[in-house]
């Protein structure tokens, strides 16, 4: 039997079949739905890490709208017409009072550092208004006024020598007489032998502006007031002097300098009402090797201004 014809015939089919194939156009697969991706083991959904940690943990799956921080509002700095008619009156009522709260007023209106020719006159004004007042407080506050003046070593130790006379038994005035007038040391070494108080007194400026500011400002205003007032009384008032570290490192307890220092170093960490005091005492005590006992309790500080109350500053 022949077979070449048949053998042809399949050669032939099978080549249409192979060029038809090649030809016939590509059947798409079907679209199948993609499986969103999901976040690995250990790993936060993206919003999440926008919420942060406390969000993220509690799992939750959108933004929250915030709270509107109601702080700032709260502390909104007074107009200025309201808050120079409240700085007028706090002025006036110092001003119309005695004693020392004259010499606040007084000190409160330093004129401006360019206008130099106004500066002695107001000095003046300041240095006789504390020797009128008898308050050792206001004599000391008025101290930074004589910088105005000619004879500025005059002007302080006038001042000094009235709160020696009104308080003898502070050591803290025997200290600055000490340092202001070295001819005057045995006295001043003396007067502190015999002290028994360090007072300072460094809230007194604040309370007192407190009394005179009206009462009807809203309490967060009324801070910021107090802080920009207070403000400017930390130029008022020099640091006291550290004659003190150059004496009690060189004389024993035998010696009268020595025990004075003793005395007034005591006083410092037991009785002083500041701070800056305690510390000064705290340094003098390891050059005499005294004991530091624990410091008292202090008075509560004021609280401090939020940052929206200093931005108003």
């Amino acid at each position: 039997m022949n077979l070449r014809p048949l053998l042809a015939a399949l050669t032939l089919a099978c080549g249409l079949g192979l060029l038809l194939w090649a030809w016939w156009p590509e059947v798409a697969p079907s679209e199948q739905p993609q499986p969103q991706s999901q976040p690995g083991p250990g790993l936060k959904p993206p919003v999440l890490l926008a919420l942060g940690g406390a969000a993220a943990e509690a799992g939750a799956t959108a933004v929250q709208p915030l709270e509107a921080d109601t702080t700032c509002a709260a502390a909104a700095p007074l107009p200025p017409h309201e808050e120079a008619l409240a700085m007028q009156r706090a002025g006036a009522a110092l001003a119309s009072a005695s004693g020392g709260d004259a010499v606040i007023a007084l000190l409160l209106q330093k004129p401006a550092a360019q206008d130099r020719a106004a500066q002695p006159a107001w000095a003046l004004q300041v240095r006789d208004a504390a020797l009128r007042s008898g308050d050792v407080t206001a004599l000391r506050w008025a101290a930074g006024a004589c910088a105005e003046l000619p004879d500025a070593t005059a002007c302080r130790r006038e001042l000094l020598q009235q709160r020696l006379r009104l308080e003898p038994d502070n050591g803290l005035h025997w200290l600055e007489w000490l340092h202001e007038d070295p001819a005057a040391a045995d006295e001043a070494w003396a007067g502190l032998a015999a002290s028994q108080h360090w007072l300072e007194r460094p809230a007194a400026w604040r309370e007192r502006l407190d009394r005179v500011l009206p009462a009807t400002l809203p309490a967060a205003q009324r801070q910021v007031l107090l802080a920009r007032l207070s403000a400017q009384q930390a130029g008022t008032v020099p640091p006291p002097p550290d004659d003190l570290g150059q004496v009690c490192g060189h004389w024993g307890p035998g010696h009268a300098r020595g025990a004075a220092c003793r005395h007034a170093i005591t006083l410092m960490l037991t009785d002083a009402d500041s701070p800056r005091a305690r510390q000064q005492g705290e340094q003098l005590a390891q050059l005499t090797g005294q004991h530091v006992p624990p410091a008292p309790a202090a008075a509560a500080p004021p609280p401090p201004l939020s940052a929206c109350m200093q931005s108003s500053l």
